[in-house]
């Protein structure tokens, strides 16, 4: 089972509509995936779910003495029988966030429970994915330090590519902190792809910025395009899975670079 997020503290890179595409695509194939939604706007709960009812299943995750029976009744079987979620709480920063504060080593709940539940997910899925919110806060990093891959969507725009910075120094600061007592955690963050591109002067030279930075042995090969379709697709969480979509094409380079 590999635990993988899309993941950027920019707003607006198509983190959600990315995550739906591939999930979509492992769905479709028989794969079996378990998603997290972290974000309090729960776009990708009410893409999965219709007529959700606000619930605080997902606070369990982030509490040191939840018991497995706890955390499995956070699942919530959505109608592809491939996807099950534990959704999305709008309370969930203001709760969660004070909650983890008082704690010196809060940001780890979330990960020793990922860690307590392995052998029993091991056993079901075959993948997790994980959705947040931009805001680059110990939610964000709590979700961070759960990932085996971290894959950073990028817009062909100056303040996204800004972004990765926001959110790498406190993931990496935690992971010092926690392995300065005796921890072996790695900076997961693999690979970086360029979302939302459009026929315009300006992308073309925000992308060869981007190709002469210093994420250019990460950048991956796939860029999505910016098209009406993409957004169509997120409202109604129906993707064509075709060589022609772009998402199939990710799938295919994160399968063979193994992060898939």
């Amino acid at each position: 089972m590999k635990k993988i997020t899309l993941a950027n503290s920019k707003g607006g890179c198509g983190k959600t509509t990315c995550t739906l595409g591939l999930v979509s695509i492992l769905s479709s194939i028989e794969k079996k995936v378990l998603l997290f939604d972290l974000d309090p706007q729960a776009n990708l709960t009410n893409s999965l779910i219709g007529n959700y009812i606000d619930s605080n299943k997902i606070e369990k995750w982030f509490k040191s003495n939840s018991t497995t029976e706890e955390l499995l009744n956070t699942f919530i079987q959505t109608d592809n029988l491939n996807v099950v979620l534990v959704p999305s709480w709008t309370e969930l920063a203001n709760k969660v966030l004070s909650e983890l504060d008082k704690n010196s080593f809060g940001v780890t709940i979330f990960m020793k429970n990922i860690e307590k539940m392995q052998m029993i997910l091991n056993e079901i899925f075959d993948y997790i994915f994980f959705d947040t919110s931009p805001k680059a806060d110990k939610l964000l990093t709590s979700m961070l330090l759960a990932c085996d891959s971290i894959i950073v969507p990028i817009e062909p725009h100056l303040y996204s590519y800004q972004g990765i910075d926001v959110m790498t120094k406190p993931y990496q600061e935690a992971i010092n902190s926690i392995n300065s007592f005796g921890g072996l955690l790695t900076n997961n963050i693999k690979y970086y792809f360029v979302n939302k591109v459009k026929k315009a002067k300006f992308h073309d030279v925000m992308l060869e910025l981007i190709s002469k930075s210093n994420i250019d042995d990460k950048l991956l090969n796939t860029m999505i395009p910016d098209t009406i379709f993409r957004q169509q697709e997120t409202i109604i969480n129906k993707y064509r899975i075709t060589e022609k979509n772009p998402f199939y094409n990710l799938y295919l380079e994160l399968l063979e670079k193994d992060v898939l």
